[in-house]
């Protein structure tokens, strides 16, 4: 797995309180803040990146797996309509024929991205990709991140290992901090997750 999905023990936003969810519009659920004493989390998906849509389900699964960890799925669409009609269509997998889609209990619009844009300075001032996950430990603290794509699913990260590590508060799996990269001559110097030009 690549760097990009890897999130290392110096991750700018590990053990930060977690960005607010005032400026949020519910469309299932009720209006929510992180509960003290609660692990929740914050998934960042969008109905027009088709290829994370299969993480979408995977996240739906672990919120039906663990009903005591409260899920917020935060829509990167550019309108609240597409948000509810992808709700109100009924998903099927194509290959088994089950039920599929976004089945968090809450979900959630991010008008103009603003909230996503304040987990991106969470993490030291970079975009925050979608799909991808937070969480959040009982004290509100950012815990755990991870960075999905349509080919790193759930499955092939330790999302659900650290997600357990969080509920029974247990030290999390390290992966120790991100490798140094010397750039040679003429080489662009990389600058946490972003290099510069």
């Amino acid at each position: 797995m690549g760097d990009e999905y890897t999130t290392y023990d110096d991750c700018k936003s590990l053990n930060t309180v977690a960005p607010s969810l005032e400026l949020l519009e519910y469309v299932r659920g009720e209006r929510i803040d992180y509960q003290p004493g609660k692990v929740h989390v914050v998934y960042f998906w969008a109905k027009y990146y088709k290829g994370g849509l299969p993480v979408t389900e995977e996240i739906s699964k672990l919120s039906e797996k663990y009903k005591d960890v409260i899920f917020i799925a935060i829509s990167g669409d550019a309108e609240r309509r597409e948000v509810e009609k992808f709700l109100q269509k009924e998903q099927k997998d194509e290959k088994t024929g089950e039920d599929a889609g976004l089945r968090t209990q809450y979900v959630a619009f991010d008008d103009k991205g603003w909230t996503r844009k304040m987990f991106g300075q969470a993490l030291g001032g970079i975009a925050v990709s979608i799909p991808q996950a937070f969480v959040v430990n009982q004290k509100g603290l950012l815990a755990w991140r991870q960075v999905f794509s349509q080919s790193v699913r759930v499955a092939d990260t330790s999302f659900e290992e650290q997600l357990k590590s969080v509920i029974a508060g247990t030290a999390l799996k390290s992966n120790g901090n991100k490798p140094k990269v010397d750039a040679g001559p003429g080489e662009a110097a990389e600058c946490d997750d972003m290099a510069l030009f």
